[in-house]
């Protein structure tokens, strides 16, 4: 991100926009992509929801939080771009 930064400073400066290259727009979209790790937050959530005193699940609400949603299919592995 400093680099992103600096290159902002360059741009500003020489009044123009420098080209990204590959690499940068890969890294980009990466970024706003990738759930940056926030995915196991929610995982207590749901875990101190079931456990409130409400009552009878309401036509089997709590399964689908377990579940995820996922269902059968497998998710692909992204590589890193580091």
């Amino acid at each position: 991100m400093a680099k992103m930064e600096e290159r902002a400073k360059r741009e500003e400066e020489a009044f123009d926009r420098a080209p990204l290259t590959k690499l940068e727009k890969k890294k980009m979209k990466h970024l706003k992509k990738s759930r940056n790790g926030l995915l196991g937050l929610t995982d207590s959530f749901y875990d101190e929801i079931k456990s409130l005193p409400i009552g009878e699940p309401v036509s089997g609400q709590s399964e689908n939080f377990e579940n995820g949603g996922t269902g059968s299919k497998q998710q692909k592995k992204r590589k890193a771009i580091v």
